[in-house]
C-alpha cells in the first residue's frame, strides 16, 4: 500500500503534462491555420527565442549548480508556491510564444491598453509603445523568454538563496504587467472575479513575495488568509453593488456568452454556450448564490483557511471556466487569467495543511485558528 502513493502521484503529473502538452499543440496549430501569417517576422521571432531559450536555460543550469551548496526550503507552503508559480510561467512564456504575437500582440492588445491607462502613465506608456512597435519580433521573445526563465529557475531551484532574486525579478515584471498589459486590472463599471478580478499579475507579485522575504511558514499562511479574504470579500462586494450591473437580467451570462463564438474546440464551445443559456435564466438568483459563496469564503479564510482553501478550489475552477473560458483559447490570451491562478494558490495552501499535524504545527493553541478542524 505505501507504494501507491508515489505512483499515484507520478500517474497524475504525467495525466496533467499530457493534457497540457495536447491542448498547447492544439493552440500552436489552431493558430497557424487560422491566422495570415507574415511569415518573415514570425521566423524572426522564433530566431530571437530560440537563441534567448539557449542562453536562459544556460543561466538557470549554472545557477542549479549554484544552488546544490545551499539547503533547500523545507515550508511546505513555501515549496508549492514555488512549484505552482514555476509551471505558470513557464505557460505564460509558451502563450507569449504563439506566432501571431510576434505581428499582432502590440498594435491589437499592448498598444490599446497602454493608451487607455490613465494620463499620469502616459509618459511611461509612449516610449514602451514606440520600443515595442518597432521592435516587435525581438520585444516579444524577450517577454516570452524571461518567463520561461522566471518557471524553469522556480521549479528547478530549491534554496532561498537563489531563488530569492529571480523571485524579486517575478516581482518586478509581474508589477510591470499589471500596470501596463492588465491596466491595473481594469478598473471600472462591471469589475467582477467573473472577469479577472484583481489581474492575474497581481497575484503572481503577492505569490513572488512569498518567495523573496525570509518568512516562516505561518506568516506565508497569513499572506494567503488575508490575500483571499480581502478578495473574496471584495468581489461579493462588487457583485452585490447595483451600480455594478450585475443584477440586470442576463448579465452573468452575458460575461460566458461570447466565449462561445470564439475559435476554440466544439466540444468547450458547446459547454459554454449550454452554460450561458442556463444562467441566462433567474439571474437573480445564480448572482446571490455567487454573493453568498464569496462572502462566505472570503470570511472562512480568516478562521478556518484549510477549510476554505479546499472549498474555494471548485469556486474558482468554476469562475475560471464561466467568466474566463479557461483564458488561453482563441485571440492574444499570453496566460490562463485569474481563475486558475486562485485554483493553484488555493491548491497550494491545502496541500500545505492538509494533515491535522501540519496544520497543528503552524497554529498552536491559543491561536486565533487553533480550532480549525
Amino acid at each position: 500500500m505505501p507504494e501507491e502513493k508515489p505512483q499515484l502521484k507520478l500517474v497524475t503529473a504525467v495525466a496533467i503534462s499530457l493534457v497540457a502538452f495536447l491542448t498547447l499543440i492544439y493552440i500552436f496549430v489552431s493558430d497557424f491555420t487560422e491566422y495570415n501569417m507574415p511569415y518573415s517576422i514570425v521566423y524572426g521571432f522564433y530566431f530571437y527565442t530560440a537563441v534567448l531559450l539557449i542562453i536562459s536555460t544556460l543561466i538557470v543550469l549554472m545557477l542549479r549548480v549554484y544552488d546544490l551548496r545551499f539547503p533547500a526550503v523545507d515550508s511546505k507552503l513555501w515549496n508549492y508556491t514555488r512549484i505552482a508559480f514555476g509551471s505558470l510561467w513557464v505557460l505564460d512564456g509558451i502563450l507569449q510564444g504563439q506566432p501571431e504575437m510576434s505581428f499582432g500582440y502590440g498594435p491589437f492588445i499592448l498598444v490599446p491598453t497602454l493608451q487607455a491607462l490613465p494620463a499620469l502613465l502616459q509618459p511611461l506608456a509612449q516610449p514602451i509603445i514606440m520600443l515595442w512597435t518597432a521592435n516587435a519580433s525581438l520585444m516579444n521573445a524577450l517577454s516570452a523568454v524571461l518567463q520561461v526563465f522566471l518557471g524553469m529557475a522556480f521549479l528547478t531551484l530549491k534554496s532561498r538563496r537563489t531563488v530569492a532574486p529571480v523571485a524579486a525579478i517575478s516581482v518586478v515584471w509581474s508589477i510591470a504587467i499589471w500596470i501596463f498589459a492588465e491596466s491595473l486590472g481594469s478598473p471600472g463599471i462591471g469589475m467582477s472575479i467573473l472577469t479577472g478580478l484583481p489581474g492575474a499579475a497581481l497575484l503572481y507579485a503577492i505569490a513572488s513575495t512569498i518567495l523573496v522575504v525570509k518568512f516562516n511558514q505561518r506568516n506565508e499562511l497569513r499572506i494567503y488568509r488575508y490575500t483571499f479574504a480581502a478578495l473574496f470579500i471584495f468581489s461579493a462586494f462588487l457583485q452585490a453593488l447595483p451600480a455594478n450591473g450585475y443584477w440586470v437580467p442576463g448579465s452573468i451570462a452575458a460575461v460566458a456568452g461570447p466565449y462561445s463564438f470564439i475559435y476554440e474546440p466544439h466540444l468547450l464551445s458547446y459547454a459554454i454556450f449550454s452554460t450561458a443559456v442556463i444562467l441566462s435564466h433567474y439571474n437573480s438568483v445564480w448572482n446571490i448564490l455567487l454573493v453568498v459563496s464569496l462572502l462566505g469564503l472570503g470570511l472562512t479564510w480568516m478562521v478556518k483557511p484549510r477549510i476554505a482553501s479546499f472549498a474555494s478550489i471548485p469556486l474558482t475552477a468554476i469562475i475560471w471556466f464561466v467568466g474566463q473560458d479557461f483564458g488561453i483559447f482563441g485571440g492574444y490570451g499570453t496566460d490562463p487569467n485569474t481563475g486558475l491562478v486562485l485554483v493553484l494558490m488555493s491548491l497550494s495552501v491545502y496541500l500545505a495543511l492538509r494533515s491535522r499535524k501540519q496544520w497543528a504545527s503552524l497554529n498552536p493553541v491559543g491561536s486565533t485558528c487553533a480550532a480549525d478542524p
